[in-house]
């Protein structure tokens, strides 16, 4: 998401001074509500982190492609940490 603002603002950097009305729109309305959009994608990544440590009840989803074994309840508590961890990051990018 970060990348993706970063890139909008560059290119309208680099725009003709003529350049189609879209732009201006466009760069105003994403500048004016980037917290708002960072903060959603925060949102949906607590979500599902969330929803895969199991804690609401749904199976625990393991990591893969970790060099180590771990527990289910290892997987767990690392999925329901970062998943609170982003809700905080939320928190932060949500604010006015």
């Amino acid at each position: 998401m970060r990348s993706g603002i970063g890139l909008i603002q560059q290119t309208y950097d680099h725009l003709p001074e003529e350049h189609h009305p879209f732009w201006d729109k466009a760069y105003y309305y994403i500048n004016k509500h980037k917290g708002i959009a960072i903060g959603a994608m925060w949102a949906g990544l607590s979500a599902h982190l969330l929803k895969d440590s199991g804690i609401f009840g749904h199976g625990v989803k393991p990591y893969t492609g970790i060099p180590f074994e771990m527990s289910m309840e290892t997987h767990q508590g690392v999925f329901a940490a970062n998943g609170i961890a982003s809700s905080l990051f939320t928190l932060s990018k949500n604010k006015p």
